[in-house]
């Protein structure tokens, strides 16, 4: 169905969130109906996930908190996906997009060279991701969000690795920093 409706998939092992197959390329390139095949035969049992990115024409802005979720009224109607700590909100894409950028506080974007955990996949601490009623169709992804992502990186790579230990790390955002 997801592959289908224009999107790559790759497996996930289930109780996880890492791929059970190499993956790059499937950040690349649409992968064809034969290797859907395989990769259908072999887990069928496992997690699935949905590359993001211009491969797949979507991105995904990641909400994981209630801090982050002070975006959530600026961001228009678009499908959307409840999640062990918030929410996938699903957009579309027309050009490469970064990825993996925290654009706010409990906030990444998920685009070029990454993937979400889609429905009905089961998170590692339990939860069931399922769609959220309400919006059916995709929206773009607003200029203001690629905006927050470029100017994220800028600033991540303008400040020096010493003067970014120095200041300290915020909390939840270890793995960015």
């Amino acid at each position: 169905k997801y592959y289908n409706a224009g999107f790559n998939v790759i497996p996930i092992r289930l109780g996880r969130k890492n791929p059970c197959i190499p993956w790059a390329s499937f950040a690349k390139e649409r992968m064809d109906r034969k290797q859907l095949g395989y990769l259908l035969a072999q887990f069928q049992d496992e997690n699935i996930a949905i590359v993001t990115g211009l491969v797949s024409g979507v991105a995904v802005v990641d909400i994981d908190g209630p801090e982050g979720m002070v975006i959530e009224e600026r961001l228009p109607k678009t499908l959307t996906v409840e999640t062990q700590k918030g929410r996938h909100y699903y957009f579309r894409i027309t050009k490469p997009t970064k990825t993996g950028i925290r654009i706010f506080p409990q906030v990444d974007l998920k685009a070029d060279g990454s993937y979400v955990l889609a429905p009905p996949s089961v998170h590692p601490e339990g939860k069931i991701y399922s769609p959220v009623e309400g919006a059916k169709d995709f929206a773009l992804l607003p200029e203001w969000v690629v905006q927050a992502a470029e100017d994220r990186e800028k600033k991540i790579t303008t400040v020096g690795f010493s003067d970014a230990i120095l200041k300290g790390v915020p909390e939840g955002e270890r793995n960015v920093t």
